[in-house]
């Protein structure tokens, strides 16, 4: 069973001081990641209808390849936000690697 992000905070702000401020980075990175699928898959779309007499593509290539785009956007931002998020998490840790206790399995769900 997972953990909230508050039941996280709370397990772990005594063995994990940075837990709390991890715990929302890693929100912040994701819910990131979905604006910019919406931002990304938007713009894709509209340079598309902009384009759509010189594109060859069926309307449903062209809403294929706007998912594709607006996935790849996505998936570059949230990740970039989570290696920060890591990276700040061991600093504030005082480590040179990745923790290797369950706090960051609980972590997956959030």
């Amino acid at each position: 069973m997972a953990l909230s992000r508050k039941e996280f905070i709370e397990k772990y702000k005594e063995d994990r001081p940075a837990a709390a401020h991890f715990a929302e980075c890693i929100s912040r990175a994701y819910m990131t990641g979905v604006a910019f699928f919406g931002i990304g898959a938007v713009s894709f779309h509209l340079a598309q209808l902009a384009f759509k007499e010189r594109l060859p593509y069926s309307p449903q290539i062209r809403l294929a390849l706007t998912l594709f785009f607006g996935t790849g956007v996505a998936y570059q931002v949230g990740a970039k936000g989570m290696k920060e998020c890591q990276a700040a998490f061991m600093e504030e840790e005082g480590r040179k690697s990745p923790p290797t206790s369950g706090a960051l399995e609980d972590l997956s769900d959030l």
